[in-house]
């Protein structure tokens, strides 16, 4: 299915066309004439990417670096079509015996390993333009084709196609090209051919997986080429555990990621590596104490993609899988390392999923475990998403294990990563979730978490974050609060005021409808609001500040919603200040509500007073 937003096409002939007849026809400088071109196409939806902008004046394509490699590639090998494959092998025989001697810089493979890496290394600069230009001008084509001539010649020239392939791989255009060049039966080849050949495996596994993501198409011809069974006589092998690059295969293979499909067909991937015993090999290969880092970052992420049922959630948790995982959390806290610490996590997450692991999950102190990984990375809300994230899963559904992670102090966890990351929304959106699990078949929970604020965060959260919208509804709902669904549900419980200040001014929230403040008084008992100067009208629900010392009364705050409440603090504080100037104030106008900001040492005399009270 096409992206409704796809962007036209068009070719650098096109583009040279319409930059000539601005030049002739407008009178236009060569550098007005881009120009115009440019925002000509823009303007018509076109895709600009790998067209050359560059070039104006009496300039010719043909001088732009990216070009000119290319063109140098075309040249050395085209000078090379009349060697058959037989004498190129005996060349490079004829090299490798003579590797030290001068003249075979000027040999057959070495010539196309030197224009290959010139390619690259110009598609290396300028970010992706270069290599998009390469793409639009035949670059895949010609790499594919130089892969196809001359993959039983020797390592040199092979190595570097696939580096440059790897490196021209970056989007639906350059993996469709790919295919197009038969290049995912070319690389089946190389693979089958050089599966002993670690240094060709770690370039071609990159190129499989760069030239499978994004692409269903591409994914489906390499599963149907059997991809999977020459995977597991890879992994099988332990010198392989530490080429990254075919965990990566694996995990884009297992991935949706194709927009233009309507079904895609990773799941049944996912099944059929799991069919043939890739979720235990993988997770041998995780117990292996000699994976680097990324390795094994890589490989906990690759076994959570294969892990897509509870059939495999399960069979990994009785194949030790929860031990091995605990085990790789000690160690990311001995070693500092919060990548592999999230990644772990998540793996965890996904064992959780399965009912059947949960007990043993519990039983094995894993939550303890959680708890003492986010309360070391409590600074780092991306860690604290994946720990929430898997006290969430353990706790779905099993009210025992929610009760266990109330008294392990999830609830305690959640206030205090609430509080630090307000704007990190998907460790937000985690929180809430957590707290819906631990609360929704525990009522005797939620007066707990009502006790530590939750309301109020979980409120802020629904309020600042779309995405946690949904989660935070959930939350409060499960919380027993009948009021959980109001359209702006603000309420900031026990905090200082020039914090909630600042934080309005920096987000610059402008929303609709009811907002509860709470700085930490009573709610509106009528004689304290009077005490204060203030009046209430509880017909209309108007609140007023009324300036006794000037005999006249200003209106303040107008709202007609019932559920609008103004604590005693706030008031106090805007009152203490309104003679001098407006800085803090709330207004309604067509139901939109802005807070200003207050400096701190503003604020700070009438807390001060507030607190003696």
């Amino acid at each position: 299915m096409e992206g409704k937003n796809r962007k036209v096409q068009i070719s650098q002939a096109a583009f040279d066309a319409l930059v000539q007849e601005n030049i002739n026809d407008f009178e236009m400088d060569p550098k007005e004439a881009v120009e115009d071109a440019i925002q000509t196409f823009k303007l018509q939806g076109a895709d600009l990417t790998g067209i050359v902008t560059s070039i104006v004046g009496g300039e010719s394509i043909n001088s732009h670096p990216v070009i000119q490699s290319l063109n140098q590639l075309r040249a050395v090998t085209s000078n090379l079509g009349s060697l058959s494959l037989q004498e190129l092998s005996s060349v490079t025989l004829s090299f490798s015996q003579q590797a030290n001697k001068e003249e075979n810089k000027n040999s057959t493979l070495t010539k196309i390993s030197e224009a290959l890496d010139a390619l690259c290394l110009v598609c290396s600069s300028d970010g992706p333009d270069n290599a998009s230009i390469a793409v639009k001008n035949g670059g895949i084509e010609l790499v594919t084709s130089i892969c196809t001539t001359y993959k039983d010649c020797g390592e040199g020239a092979l190595l570097s196609s696939l580096k440059t392939l790897s490196l021209l791989l970056r989007d639906v255009l350059s993996t469709e090209l790919f295919r197009q060049s038969g290049g995912p039966k070319i690389l089946m080849e190389i693979l089958d051919v050089y599966n002993l050949n670690n240094n060709i495996m770690e370039r071609a596994c990159a190129v499989v997986a760069a030239a499978a993501t994004g692409n269903e198409v591409v994914k489906d011809a390499f599963m149907e080429m059997k991809i999977d069974d020459l995977l597991m006589k890879l992994l099988k092998r332990k010198e392989t555990n530490n080429i990254k690059s075919v965990y990566d295969v694996i995990r884009v293979l297992v991935t949706a990621d194709d927009d233009r499909v309507a079904a895609s067909q990773a799941y049944t991937h996912a099944r059929r590596f799991a069919d043939i015993g890739m979720a235990e090999v993988l997770l041998d290969a995780v117990r292996q104490d000699s994976l680097v880092s990324s390795s094994l970052t890589s490989l906990c992420i690759t076994l959570k993609s294969v892990a897509v049922n509870d059939e495999i959630c399960k069979s990994i948790a009785e194949n030790g899988g929860l031990d091995v995982v605990f085990k790789r959390i000690d160690e990311s806290i001995e070693q500092n390392n919060k990548v592999l610490a999230k990644t772990s996590c998540s793996l965890l997450t996904q064992l959780a999923g399965s009912d059947a692991n949960k007990d043993a999950f519990v039983l094995k102190g894993g939550i303890t475990k959680i708890i003492r990984l986010a309360s070391i990375y409590i600074e780092d809300p991306s860690v604290l998403q994946e720990t929430m994230a898997t006290i969430r899963a353990v706790s779905l559904r099993s009210p025992a294990n929610a009760a266990k992670a109330v008294e392990a102090w999830a609830v305690d966890l959640a206030a205090e990563a609430m509080q630090k990351h307000p704007s990190a929304h998907l460790m937000q959106k985690q929180a809430c979730l957590m707290i819906r699990n631990l609360a929704v078949r525990n009522p005797e929970n939620r007066p707990l978490i009502l006790e530590k604020g939750l309301e109020n965060l979980i409120r802020i959260a629904k309020a600042n974050h779309e995405g946690c919208k949904d989660a935070a509804i959930s939350a409060l709902r499960d919380l027993g609060l009948d009021d959980y669904n109001l359209s702006l549900p603000f309420e900031w419980s026990c905090m200082p005021f020039c914090a909630v200040s600042n934080y309005w001014n920096d987000c610059n929230i402008r929303n609709t409808g009811s907002i509860e403040l709470n700085a930490g008084c009573i709610r509106d008992p009528l004689e304290e609001i009077e005490e204060k100067e203030l009046f209430l009208n509880t017909h209309d629900v108007h609140f007023r500040w009324r300036k006794e010392e000037e005999g006249e009364q200003e209106d303040f705050v107008e709202c007609s919603d019932p559920n609008f409440f103004v604590y005693l603090e706030l008031v106090a504080i805007i009152g203490d200040y309104i003679d001098e100037a407006p800085r803090l104030s709330l207004e309604t106008e067509s139901n939109q509500m802005e807070l200003q900001r207050v400096e701190e040492e503003e604020i700070e005399p009438v807390k001060s007073m507030f607190e003696a009270e």
